[in-house]
């Protein structure tokens, strides 16, 4: 400590000096790689001498005990300046201080670590899980957080791309300058428009590069998940349906698969649900063909239940139910949207009736 406290005194009194003698105060500038060996010599305290050096010796304005004696080793005697541990950047990007001679020559000295690319840029996580409605317009925009870079300069962030080539028809990435906080402002574009129905999910990868020969990379992986939107309506397996129907059937027996809710036929005919989306028409009352033999019924089937008004049309020999399917619409009071096919009914002739005379004698 007491040598320490001398060299500071003797440095001090240098600088005095040479401003009382207005004696010009020499300035270098070095430089070291980072991540070099221990020992990598850096320079020489005495190459910044104006005149030829007349003596030996520097007194350095650092004690023993700061940055700059941790990470270097000066040799007071020559100057020399070598690396005492491996130096980081990112930990400490330069270093200053002032040596003396003994003739009273000052130079300040400036030791400035370079980057080099060690670093590779890096998303905050690894995995993030994006949703995306299926009626978003080719053009949509969804915003994503940046890789940093802990690299300046060229071998920091320089940009961005997917890394499967299937996935860039549907996808793209946009970045530009942003702030320091987050370098690059990015986002997923949506190149064309998606399809539930078609696909639910996508997985696709964002790489980051830097501009290293080669390049350090890093990758976020993204989930998409397809939204649902009623975009589609409901289809029947046939546009028109018949069935034949005994005047003998009896309540809740059979008559026709469909796919629908049934409502209206007078009362004598019913939907049976098979399993969780078929349904059989039943017959749910009697028939009699002599007071009506063909129905033609209009009726509504819809998973909201909301009925359609009925409208009948009376035959002697059928029966004929417009089925309406209709789906709910979607959460934001979309249009609900509908379809429709035809169900016939005919019902068939039994000897149930005997001859009747008009006339009595």
């Amino acid at each position: 400590m007491g040598h320490t406290c001398v060299w500071l005194v003797l440095v001090l009194s240098c600088l005095w000096w040479s401003r009382q003698t207005r004696a010009q105060v020499s300035h270098t500038t070095l430089s070291v790689p980072e991540g070099v060996p221990a020992k990598t010599i850096v320079g020489d305290i005495g190459a910044a001498l104006r005149a030829p050096r007349s003596s030996t010796g520097f007194f350095i304005s650092e004690s023993r005990d700061s940055y700059v004696f941790k990470d270097f080793d000066i040799n007071a005697e020559t100057g020399v300046i070598a690396t005492a541990v491996v130096l980081d950047r990112e930990s400490r990007d330069k270093y200053e201080f002032v040596a003396a001679t003994l003739t009273g020559e000052v130079i300040k000295v400036k030791i400035e670590v370079t980057d080099v690319n060690d670093n590779s840029p890096a998303f905050t996580s690894d995995t993030i899980d994006l949703e995306i409605s299926e009626l978003s317009p080719p053009g949509s925009r969804f915003e994503l957080e940046g890789a940093k870079d802990r690299d300046e300069g060229h071998f920091g962030t320089q940009g961005y791309r997917i890394a499967e080539v299937e996935m860039r028809e549907l996808f793209q990435v946009e970045y530009h300058n942003g702030s320091a906080d987050n370098p690059f402002d990015l986002h997923l574009l949506l190149a064309s428009r998606l399809d539930r129905e078609a696909r639910d999910s996508f997985s696709l990868t964002v790489e980051a590069f830097d501009g290293g020969v080669p390049a350090r990379t890093g990758s976020l992986r993204i989930n998409v998940h397809v939204l649902d939107e009623n975009d589609h309506s409901p289809v029947f397996d046939q546009t028109e349906y018949h069935a034949r129907c005994p005047r003998t059937l009896r309540d809740a027996d059979d008559l026709l698969g469909v796919t629908v809710t049934l409502e209206g036929g007078q009362g004598k005919f019913a939907l049976k649900q098979t399993d969780h989306f078929l349904y059989a028409l039943c017959v749910d009352g009697p028939l009699d063909r002599e007071e009506t033999a063909r129905f033609e019924l209009r009726l509504r089937a819809s998973d909201q239940a909301s009925p359609l008004p009925q409208h009948r049309e009376r035959g002697k020999r059928r029966s004929r139910l417009l089925v309406v399917a209709e789906d709910g619409g979607g959460d934001g009071g979309e249009q609900a949207l509908s379809s429709t096919a035809t169900v016939t009914v005919v019902i068939e002739d039994v000897n149930d009736n005997e001859p009747v005379f008009q006339l009595q004698l």
